[in-house]
């Protein structure tokens, strides 16, 4: 027979596990606005049965239940969810890394736009044609020359601006260096803070709402794998354990430093970033180094050496091993390239590194340096087409002088005398110190009896004048004579006498039309031209009787030849090698496909951000749905949990009243 104080500790125990349960549930409801935290249960566990089997056991029809104890308080997690999670915040941080940087080029470059490099070229090629129309014009010079000025100078704000970014990249990426080294630290400590507690039996669960956190957030600069070891003593079964950490590839593969010169054992395993079982982690350095003259010094190397220091166990100064990799045959296991293995690793780290730049095998690499080098490829190969078709001209004072000086148009501030092999190019691109110090030293003649020059009227007071252009391919001064003789568009004369006005006619009264060209099937002339002016066009004055002379030189420049100033304008069009990819192009079409080209890799940043962003979403929305706390849910529970203390204290009332009976009021009759 069971004692008759059985039922009070039964109800005892009841109210005793629903108040945890109460308490628990406070709990829940105070961090009901704590990201970071999970909401906790209390595992209700039956207490032993009365009587236990036994050879003294007390006869009774049965065993009794003894009520209900509080077995643990476990946080409501899905290690599942969490792993996903990880991977897609460690994709979704390295795009929208790269997008950014993607993006921010994009800013700069500024295209299409009324100040970008493609309409301040544009202006300068247009300026080119004006000055080979009116090649004496001191004011069309000075546009010219303003015009270069104002290509050198965005071409240099260009580069600069770029260069800026990318120092801007490389302190966030020893900022993120610096934090992950933070998280590490922290998940070592909070990894010996849990070793202290779970061997005696307790769930740390706001310690493991804390490590998880720190996971989550370096998820986000490295994708890696959580391993979970057991922390001994007399830990709860529930217990999560000590975790370790490691890197992962994208084929999800550890990567790692490998210890003890393991890198021709096949058995050999990568070591994590945080070690659980020893309870030690390893740092993070990001190293730099010069390559050429670049200023911005790209990645040398990225290592992982142990929180003591002590670089001992790690191979070549704690080089990075894939798994995969070491698990290959030996022979191949023992020359492994293991320089860039961190550039397999999803994540920020990776992206900021890409976007930086990184050296292998003696070139740079990386977003920035790459456009840089393609702008810079751009300017080297259109100064040089440049500046040789510029040599081939003549200029007012070469003219004059009558000797050829070889005058470059642009240089390099950095070089001015020497020739560039396009590195920093645009950074240092300038007009040369001859075209700002006179603008006689632009080379707008062709020379080489080529010609291209307006004709200059002799009388009247036409508003527009014929054009001369072609070759005079004779050794003969020529003078050319146009006139209107009447209102028609067939009223026009041309004559081409030898010497000047008085010399032997070559081409006598030949008639011409308006608005149409004139050639002479002359052995002598055949390669000229005469562009006739239309009277009949908007604005255009032209009236019976105006006349236009030119004196063409048959054996050299003259100062109203423009062909030279044309031909510069004609470098847009020409077809250049570009190093840096081994293209045939335009400089204007090379510098669309570089445009071109990051538009593309921009869309396709910004539709895997995307992606990778609604994956993450609908991940963390399934983990919040178990994990977060639902204050319509906590309300219940404690209207349930209230309910069920309330009904224990009732039973101890009623049980209290069975005992006051049996004490009180049994036995008295007859006193």
């Amino acid at each position: 027979m069971t004692s008759t104080f059985h039922g009070l500790q039964t109800a005892t125990r009841g109210m005793n596990t629903h108040q945890s349960a109460l308490n628990t549930t406070g709990h829940n409801i105070a961090n009901a606005n704590n990201e970071d935290y999970s909401r906790q249960r209390v595992n209700f566990n039956q207490t032993e049965a009365f009587p236990a089997a036994g050879r003294n056991a007390p006869m009774i029809p049965g065993q009794i239940g003894t009520g209900v104890e509080a077995g643990s308080v476990q946080r409501v997690r899905e290690a599942y969810l969490d792993d996903q999670y990880r991977e897609q915040n460690a994709l979704t941080g390295y795009w929208e890394t790269r997008h950014d940087s993607y993006e921010r080029i994009e800013d700069l470059l500024n295209e299409p736009s009324d100040e970008g490099i493609s309409q301040t070229m544009d202006d300068f090629w247009s300026s080119l044609q004006d000055l080979s129309a009116n090649p004496e014009d001191s004011g069309a010079r000075s546009v010219v020359r303003q015009r270069a000025e104002a290509v050198a100078e965005t071409f240099n704000y260009t580069a600069d601006s770029l260069k800026s970014d990318q120092r801007d990249v490389a302190a966030q990426l020893d900022t993120e260096k610096d934090q992950v080294n933070s998280q590490l630290r922290q998940l070592n400590e909070l990894n010996k803070q849990i070793a202290s507690i779970e061997p005696n039996g307790y769930l740390p669960n706001d310690l493991y709402d804390e490590r998880d956190a720190l996971l989550d957030d370096l998820s986000k600069t490295m994708d890696i794998e959580v391993e979970y070891s057991d922390a001994g003593g007399n830990a709860d079964e529930i217990a999560e354990g000590i975790a370790s950490v490691y890197m992962v590839d994208e084929n999800g593969d550890r990567v790692g430093t490998v210890a003890d010169d393991d890198s021709n054992n096949t058995e050999a395993s990568v070591q994590a970033i945080v070690d659980g079982e020893n309870l030690t982690h390893q740092e993070m350095e990001v190293n730099y180094t010069e390559v050429g003259n670049h200023e911005n010094d790209p990645v040398a190397n990225v290592r992982f050496i142990n929180s003591e220091g002590n670089e001992g166990d790690h191979l070549e100064e704690g080089a990075l091993y894939s798994e995969r990799e070491l698990q290959a045959d030996s022979e191949q296991a023992g020359s492994l390239d293991t320089t860039w293995q961190i550039l397999n690793v999803n994540g920020r780290m990776n992206s900021l590194i890409e976007s930086h730049g990184y050296a292998s095998d003696g070139e740079v690499h990386g977003t920035y340096p790459d456009t840089l080098k393609q702008i810079d490829d751009m300017v080297g190969t259109f100064v040089e087409e440049f500046n040789e078709v510029h040599k081939n001209g003549w200029s007012l004072s070469e003219i004059e002088d009558g000797e050829r000086e070889d005058i470059k148009f642009f240089d390099y501030e950095s070089d001015p005398d020497g020739e560039y092999d396009n590195q920093n190019a645009a950074s240092n691109i300038q007009v040369s110190n001859d075209i700002r110090d006179e603008l006689d030293n632009i080379a707008a003649s062709g020379g080489s009896n080529q010609v291209n020059a307006p004709m200059e009227p002799t009388s009247g007071s036409p508003s527009d004048h014929p054009l001369v252009t072609g070759v005079n391919d004779s050794e003969k001064d020529l003078h050319i004579e146009v006139n209107r003789t009447g209102d028609g568009d067939d009223d026009w004369e041309v004559t081409i006498r030898e010497g000047d006005e008085d010399g032997e006619v070559i081409v006598a009264d030949a008639d011409a039309s308006s608005g149409e060209t004139f050639t002479h099937d002359n052995d002598d002339i055949e390669n000229l031209s005469i562009e006739i002016p239309d009277p009949n066009e908007d604005g255009v004055e032209i009236e019976n009787g105006d006349s236009w002379s030119l004196d063409v030189p048959g054996g050299g420049a003259f100062d109203g030849d423009g062909s030279n100033a044309l031909n510069l304008a004609n470098v847009k069009d020409e077809e250049l090698h570009f190093e840096e990819d081994g293209s045939r192009d335009d400089v204007m079409s090379y510098y669309e496909g570089v445009i071109g080209d990051m538009a593309v890799s921009k869309s396709e940043a910004e539709e895997m951000l995307s992606n990778t962003e609604n994956i993450r979403g609908n991940i963390d929305n399934r983990r919040s749905s178990i994990s977060d706390v639902s204050l319509d849910e906590e309300m219940t529970n404690m209207i349930q949990f209230q309910h069920a203390y309330n009904a224990a204290a009732r039973n101890i009332t009623a049980i209290d009243e069975m005992l006051d009976r049996v004490i009180n009021q049994m036995g008295i009759v007859g006193r």
